[in-house]
């Protein structure tokens, strides 16, 4: 019987070259957030730079249609922030963690708006709304 020896080194570089091959056919298509986005804001809280996001999501954005900028947590998924930046893992995780806090309320808002002017006419009745007019 013949055993034979690998260098390490050689088998880490087939391990990386195949996951390359895998991980680049799993590649979603990138929504770019705010004002990088080909068709425009897809809210009055989306914006590129997450310090501009307000936490709490206003009900533009819980009403919104159109799906939400999900980066992949993926160092070669493409993204408007460079690669290997602290920015950018922050980025990620911001509004990754951000989605799954709120996507449930959202859902949920979304499907009582049946009628949307009923719903802003609530929001807008409520005691405190004063500072906060929607049209």
């Amino acid at each position: 019987m013949v055993i034979q020896r690998h260098n390490p080194g050689e088998m880490a570089a087939r391990r990386m070259q195949r996951s390359r091959n895998i991980s680049s056919t799993h590649l979603l298509p990138y929504c770019w957030p705010g004002e990088l986005n080909e068709t425009g804001m897809r809210h009055d809280n989306d914006f590129a730079d997450i310090t501009q996001i307000r936490i709490i999501p206003t009900l533009q954005e819980l009403l919104s249609e159109q799906p939400p900028c999900l980066p992949q947590n993926r160092a070669d998924a493409p993204h408007h922030l460079p690669p290997a930046s602290i920015e950018r893992l922050i980025d990620v995780h911001f509004r990754l963690f951000r989605h799954d806090s709120m996507a449930s309320l959202a859902e949920l808002m979304r499907h009582i708006s049946g009628n949307k002017a009923a719903v802003l006419e609530l929001f807008n009745s409520q005691k405190g709304s004063d500072k906060l007019r929607l049209s």
